[in-house]
């Protein structure tokens, strides 16, 4: 890299997106507050999976985040209490099963429905399900602010959602990668029969016990717990993806702790009616993310820069980077704003709007020493800062500027015509030797030093001289062997 320039070469591919993988979400107050946490699905766009049901399946043109585990009792408890939802869940004769970490079971489509419409108020954003005064649902008109002709369950403006069929089936059986596989736990193989733990490629099926939502086997591809096993759970869309009537039957997808391996791959997709209440029932919530803006403010003279991903807006979490270039001449200086980071280069995490400033400076280092700074030289003249004499013509670029020439003469051609054909009296330093100029005499020592030699001679009648004062005078301050020197009578 040349320090003269003050620049950073970026290598940051412009197809790169990063995003914070798992965040955390807080709901509610106080004794009745609770955390969510949501892992990102991206890749938008993916082509849709062919082997299993329905076909295709799995195919979202847009990012999303979907819950890492199912909701838990403690969730609709304090969500019961905090907004008064009366939520009722099934409860088991063993006290265990109904442990706060265990997962909400018994939970029909409308009291899920519900549930995700108080994530929505609570934190200020628009519920996604319509329910009448009577509590119940209803489809969205025309006329409802957020109606989406393609979907009439879900509000278009809501944050906190029941995941539809393919959001739920990319979570599950997708990768990162656009890779499909036959089961949630990134296999292809069936996992292993568990009743609890984290270990890769195992779910908790074929048991007699239900286990806590973070401790329900290995993850996904997208790193979501017990899209297969511990629950079934509820999805959005209607059995026949049409979502047009209230009361139609709702998909239901991933199979119970006490069922076979088979109720786990991505052939099985079961029907049943929203008012459906069974122990082997529950669910798991989907949001979109916050779109966020970000302003990079910079003095275009002095330098640019560049920005990965380059979007419009960034979905929440996206982690972008800002890469200040400066221009030739000048130096990156410092960010203000939302960073203060002492790098020309800086990630920023968008969880908010943002703007951040970059300032330039001149570059007033010497690099090659003939005393212009590198903004001169690359600004003001238009030389190399690398080369003391830009040009070869034997005059250095500061020299000729200080002699009040720009450096960019070349003097090349008047110089070699001067020392080939010398007019009298002019010579160049490295071309003088011991030499008689009239009466005066300059000679040259062997360290290349001059020394002028005189005598001053009186006379009555301008015949006879005598010698009055004989003189000699170092040349300490004769100009370099690039500059020229002549004797001459003052006037």
């Amino acid at each position: 890299m040349q320090k003269v320039l003050c620049l950073v070469v970026a290598l940051a591919s412009l197809a790169t997106i990063s995003f914070a993988q798992t965040i955390t979400e807080t709901f509610g107050t106080g004794d009745n507050a609770f955390t969510m946490d949501f892992v990102t699905i991206g890749n938008p766009n993916n082509v849709a999976d062919t082997t299993g049901f329905p076909n295709p399946a799995g195919s979202v043109n847009y990012i999303y985040r979907i819950g890492k585990y199912e909701v838990s009792r403690e969730m609709i408890n304090k969500a019961n209490i905090a907004g008064g939802l009366n939520i009722q869940m099934y409860v088991f004769t063993d006290p265990d099963r109904n442990a706060n970490k265990k997962p909400a079971s018994a939970i029909n489509w409308d009291e899920g429905a519900k549930f995700v419409n108080w994530l929505n108020t609570s934190t200020g954003n628009t519920v996604a399900y319509k329910f009448d005064q009577n509590g119940n649902f209803q489809i969205w008109s025309v006329s409802d602010s957020g109606y989406d002709a393609k979907n009439l369950f879900r509000n278009s403006l809501a944050r906190y959602y029941l995941p539809n069929d393919d959001e739920w089936y990319k979570a599950a059986y997708g990768s990162p990668d656009g890779a499909w596989f036959n089961y949630p736990t990134g296999s292809n193989t069936a996992p292993e029969a568990v009743s609890g733990g984290t270990i890769a490629n195992t779910a908790v099926y074929g048991q007699s016990i239900i286990a806590d939502v973070d401790n329900a086997g290995g993850l996904s591809a997208y790193k979501t717990m017990a899209q297969g096993g511990n629950l079934r759970e509820w999805i959005e869309t209607a059995f026949d993806k049409i979502n047009d009537t209230a009361n139609e039957d709702r998909v239901i997808r991933g199979g119970p702790w006490y069922n076979a391996v088979n109720n786990l791959d991505s052939s099985n997709r079961f029907g049943a009616p929203p008012a459906l209440e069974e122990n082997r029932n529950g669910f798991r919530v989907a949001m979109l993310p916050k779109k966020f803006l970000l302003q990079v403010n910079y003095d275009s003279a002095k330098g640019g820069v560049i920005i990965n991903p380059l979007m419009n807006q960034f979905i929440e979490g996206t982690i972008v980077t800002v890469t200040a270039i400066p221009n030739a001449g000048y130096c990156f200086s410092s960010w203000s704003g939302a960073s203060s980071a002492s790098s020309n280069a800086l990630s920023l995490l968008m969880d908010s709007d943002k703007t951040v400033t970059v300032a330039f400076t001149e570059d007033n280092s010497d690099s090659d020493g003939d005393r212009l700074s590198n903004y001169q030289e690359l600004v003001i003249y238009g030389t190399n800062p690398l080369a003391k004499d830009s040009n070869s013509d034997s005059i250095e670029d500061g020299q000729a500027v200080a002699l009040g020439y720009s450096p960019t003469f070349n003097f090349s051609a008047l110089i070699s015509h001067l020392q080939s054909h010398p007019p009298t009296g002019l010579y160049t330093a490295s071309q003088m030797q011991d030499m008689a100029i009239g009466e005066l005499v300059l000679t040259k020592d062997a360290n290349g030093a001059f020394v002028l030699n005189y005598d001053i001679e009186q006379s009555t009648d301008l015949q006879t001289w005598t010698p009055y004062q004989a003189l000699s005078l170092p040349l300490t301050r004769l100009p370099t062997d690039k500059a020229f020197v002549r004797i001459k009578a003052k006037q």
